[in-house]
């Protein structure tokens, strides 16, 4: 993979995202990664500062050349939220009106 140079806009958000105190640390290990790999730093150096692996590197590195700091971003699926079934909520109405709080 080709190292690209980081603009000084992309290198300032980079480190702000790092200076932050109560950011999301897998964010901040990411912007790491990409400040190593652009100022020439090996595989293998980042591999141990960070405790990573190539894998770790390569998909982080590309993610930020193609959509800059909104790759860092993980974006996990997820699932739908839980709707209570009417079933529930007899149950639940019931027991309100049977007993008091």
């Amino acid at each position: 993979m080709q190292r690209t140079k980081l603009t000084i806009q992309q290198r300032a958000e980079l480190e702000a995202v790092m200076r932050k105190r109560h950011g999301n640390a897998a964010l901040v290990r990411r912007a790491r990664c990409v400040v190593l790999w652009s100022d020439g730093e090996r595989r293998v150096h980042i591999r141990t500062k960070l405790a990573c692996n190539d894998a770790f590197v390569s998909k982080w590195t590309a993610a930020f050349e193609a959509q800059g700091l909104a790759g860092l971003v993980s974006v996990h699926p997820g699932r739908a939220p839980k709707i209570p079934t009417a079933k529930l909520e007899a149950r639940v109405l019931n027991r309100t009106l049977k007993h008091k709080p």
